[in-house]
C-alpha cells in the first residue's frame, strides 16, 4: 500500500512537470502502479477480549488495554493522553495529540495523526473504571518516590512517554498466551475495538468515535462481513418475511372455510 501511495505522488509530479514542459513524458505511464496490500483485520473474540483485560487488570498494562479496547484509540494517542485531557466527571478523553517515536528516544507528542483524528471520546463503565485505577496508581507511584510524570495518564517508569517495544511488547505478549488469545500487535486492539463497534452501532458513529476521516475509510477496513453478521440478517428478515406469511396463511385459511 505504502508503495502505491509513493507511485501515485511520484506520477502527480511528473504529470506536472509534463504540463510545465520540465519533461517530454511522464514515465509512470509506462509502469504498472503497485497493487494495494489486501487489509485483513486480526482482531479477538468478544470472550478473548474480555479474559484479556480480566488477567491484565491487576498489571501495569491493564488500565492501558481496557482503554485501548473500550475506546479503539491508537497507541500513540493513548500514549500521549495527560490527565488535563481527561474528564472524570463527563467521562469524555479529548484526542488532541499522539507520541511522535523518534530514534535515540528523542519522542515527543506532536498532532494527531489527521485533523479528523482530533476529537472527544466518551468513555463509560469499565473504561472509567480503568482510568481511576489508574489515577490511584500513578499518585501511588508519585508518593513512594517512583519517577513518573504527573502529567502523563500512562508513563513508562521513568516518568517518560511508554514506548510499545521490548519489555512493553514481552509483557503485551505474555497476557495473549496466558489469556488464550491469538498474538495480535497492540494496534489489533483497535481493529477488534472497531468491529465491535461497527457491528454494534454502525459505521458513522463508528467513524467518528475513531477518528476516520470518513466512514468510507471505516467501511474499508471494519465493513467485512462475519458468519454472525449473515445470520442476524437471514433471522431479520425470516422475521419480516414469517410475519407476512403468517398474514397470508391466515387468509388462506379463511377463504377455505368460506
Amino acid at each position: 500500500t505504502m508503495l502505491h501511495h509513493v507511485y501515485r505522488s511520484l506520477s502527480a509530479a511528473l504529470t506536472a512537470a509534463t504540463k510545465e514542459h520540465r519533461l517530454a513524458r511522464n514515465p509512470c505511464v509506462d509502469v504498472a502502479a503497485p497493487k494495494r496490500s489486501e487489509f485483513e483485520a486480526r482482531i479477538l473474540t468478544p470472550e478473548q477480549a474480555q479474559r484479556l483485560v480480566e488477567l491484565a487488570w491487576e498489571t501495569r498494562l491493564g488500565p492501558l488495554i481496557t482503554v485501548a479496547l473500550s475506546t479503539g484509540m491508537r497507541a500513540g494517542e493513548l500514549l500521549a493522553l495527560t490527565w488535563d485531557d481527561v474528564d472524570m466527571k463527563a467521562g469524555l478523553l479529548t484526542v488532541n495529540k499522539s507520541v511522535q517515536w523518534k530514534a535515540g528516544g528523542a519522542h515527543q507528542a506532536g498532532s494527531t495523526k489527521t485533523r479528523s483524528s482530533r476529537r472527544t471520546v466518551r468513555v463509560e463503565g469499565i473504561a472509567r473504571d480503568a482510568l481511576a485505577e489508574q489515577r490511584h496508581r500513578c499518585v501511588e507511584a508519585r508518593l513512594a518516590g517512583i519517577s513518573a510524570d504527573p502529567d502523563l495518564v500512562f508513563p513508562s517508569v521513568h516518568g517518560t512517554y511508554w514506548i510499545p517495544s521490548g519489555g512493553f511488547v514481552r509483557d503485551y505478549r505474555a497476557l495473549l498466551s496466558r489469556a488464550g488469545c491469538p498474538q495480535i500487535r497492540f494496534h489489533d486492539l483497535r481493529h477488534t475495538a472497531g468491529t465491535f463497534m461497527t457491528r454494534s452501532v454502525g459505521l458513522v458513529v463508528t467513524s467518528r468515535v475513531l477518528g476516520h476521516s470518513h466512514p468510507s475509510v471505516t467501511a474499508s477496513f471494519y465493513g467485512h462481513a462475519g458468519q454472525e453478521d449473515f445470520s442476524a440478517a437471514a433471522n431479520a428478515m425470516s422475521a419480516l418475511i414469517g410475519g407476512r406469511n403468517a398474514g397470508l396463511a391466515a387468509g388462506v385459511a379463511i377463504q377455505d372455510k368460506a
